[in-house]
């Protein structure tokens, strides 16, 4: 969910945390703020919080990790789910970073 680019060393989270006053840090203070934000929306505790962002986290990496055809029949599902229809689409879940060659 960071909205920083890792692969250039943008995001700084990781090197602030082997500082002191690491919670003063840019970084630090910026998730912090983040988190009680997401808190305050979603009236969520810090505990169920951590607990969904850990699972979203994981669906997120396996959403990532299906091919575009794997990605069009979650849509699929997704669509035919009376729980979660509700005519909306989402592009950025069709979306592939890594288009399959073949």
């Amino acid at each position: 969910m960071c909205p920083y680019d890792h692969d250039t060393g943008d995001c700084r989270y990781h090197n602030e945390a082997i500082e002191d006053g690491t919670w003063d840090r840019h970084f630090h203070k910026w998730w912090a703020e983040y988190g009680r934000k997401i808190l305050q929306d979603h009236e969520v505790g810090p505990d169920r919080m951590l607990d969904d962002l850990r699972r979203i986290s994981q669906i997120v990496k396996g959403i990532d990790e299906l091919s575009l055809g794997g990605r069009k029949v979650l849509w699929s599902i997704i669509e035919r789910s009376p729980a979660l229809s509700n005519g909306r689409t989402h592009p950025t879940l069709l979306s592939n970073q890594h288009e399959e060659t073949s």
